[in-house]
């Protein structure tokens, strides 16, 4: 059955709870954690969103979850603005990126210096980073926004980029959870007008990914010349 209880973030959480009085994932205490080590696999989901925070699914299959004892600290995911120590690992998933999507090979020279330099002029865009509680100085996701002016609507389109998700954590709504922030901050803003991103067309997950979250294909297409 399900249950509505409210969490640290003035939201509302839902969870679903094993039967005969099983405890729900909301619960503290000694309680929750000998639940968990019991490895009881009727536990389905619980999930938290609020001021950029969600909880993932505990896995079905107790042998694919994590150690139980450490489940629950691995589970939450908070979003926030990117720090200057956050750049080393900036500079990685970028360069991991264009190694992933289109076989580039980047400079971290080049990244430490443009990455830099977007932090120290905030007019040009801004870098989010994922991290877990676990590891709050350790991010395991990232995107970057810039904008482009819209005379047509008055206002600003933040341009999604630089998307990346650790290997590690795909597949457990880090991205989603990037977006969700993104969405949220860009509507609290009234010059903003909407989110925009360009995707690789060989790129089919990416795809997948942004139609399963809302992101429509665009009537338009990309030309360039760069120098």
């Amino acid at each position: 059955h399900w249950q509505h209880r409210p969490c640290s973030n003035g939201c509302r959480a839902v969870n679903q709870v094993a039967p005969h009085g099983a405890p729900h994932l909301g619960a503290t205490g000694p309680n929750i954690l000998s639940y968990l080590l019991s490895s009881i696999p009727s536990v389905r989901s619980s999930f938290c969103v609020g001021r950029g925070q969600r909880i993932r699914k505990v896995p079905d299959n107790p042998d694919q979850s994590l150690p139980q004892a450490a489940a629950l600290q691995s589970l939450m995911i908070t979003i926030r603005s990117a720090r200057s120590t956050d750049i080393p690992f900036l500079i990685r998933f970028n360069q991991a990126l264009a190694a992933e999507t289109e076989d580039q090979k980047l400079s971290a020279i080049i990244l430490d210096r443009g990455i830099r330099r977007l932090m120290d002029h905030p007019e040009f865009g801004f870098y989010i980073v994922a991290v877990s509680d676990g590891e709050p100085s350790a991010p395991v996701g990232c995107t970057m926004v810039t904008y482009e002016w819209s005379d047509w609507r008055d206002g600003v389109i933040w341009w999604i980029q630089s998307v990346y998700v650790d290997r590690s954590w795909r597949s457990r709504g880090v991205f989603r959870s990037l977006l969700t922030h993104l969405e949220s901050r860009a509507r609290s803003d009234s010059d903003v007008r909407g989110l925009r991103l360009y995707v690789d067309d060989r790129n089919d997950r990416a795809h997948r990914t942004y139609d399963r979250l809302g992101l429509e294909p665009a009537s338009y297409s990309v030309r360039q010349k760069l120098f």
